[in-house]
């Protein structure tokens, strides 16, 4: 019974050989998984693609000129914003150390003297920014612009025309001084993403 089976398959195995059934059977086999690979290839393909494509949208290809002169002018104006930033957190410190033998007219004279250091290096600030106008980011001047310089004059305004001492006075200055910090965090940022966009088409 078992050699009549046998025989039984072995017959279909010649049958199917010989007319090409397990023949075309296994090329199908093989073309699916070849489309499969294929298709997986290309779906990998197009998600580099995109992505690559969104990288590129948000990329600005400029002059290493352009560049330079941009960077410079960025770097220029944040370090100029640190020095301001440090001595207006002076001007009304909550607590400070002062010799024993301090007198009115001397505590006068060194607020006195920080105030005006405090005005120069707003004033370098600005001079800076104005020069600087033409070649950095439209979003990036306004924010030094409109937020943060105010806050800086905010400041040099209440401390030239108000005593130390007077009611809210460290209340006054703490809030000119956290609006200041927040615009300068969203300064660094906006420097920080420009730098991030521009790229120097090769020369």
């Amino acid at each position: 019974m078992s050699i009549q089976i046998a025989d039984v398959v072995a017959s279909c195995l010649v049958s199917m050989i010989g007319s090409g059934l397990l023949g075309n059977y296994l090329l199908q086999r093989h073309r699916a998984q070849h489309e499969t690979q294929l298709a997986r290839l290309r779906n990998d393909l197009e998600t580099r693609i995109r992505t690559l494509q969104a990288s590129l949208d948000r990329t600005l290809l400029v002059h290493r000129v352009q560049f330079e002169t941009e960077f410079a002018a960025m770097k220029l104006i944040w370090e100029r914003v640190i020095s301001v930033r440090g001595l207006m957190a002076g001007l009304r410190p909550i607590s400070s150390r002062v010799p024993e033998d301090d007198t009115p007219v001397q505590s006068d004279r060194r607020f006195a003297d920080l105030v005006a250091r405090f005005s120069a290096a707003l004033g370098e600030l600005k001079d800076s920014l104005f020069k600087s106008s033409p070649f950095i980011a439209k979003d990036l001047y306004a924010e030094l612009f409109d937020q943060l310089l105010l806050a800086a004059q905010a400041e040099e305004t209440s401390v030239s025309i108000h005593r130390r001492g007077e009611d809210k006075w460290y209340e006054t200055g703490q809030r000119n001084l956290s609006i200041f910090m927040e615009s300068a965090e969203r300064v660094s940022e906006l420097i920080r993403k420009r730098i991030e966009t521009l790229a120097v088409i090769p020369e």
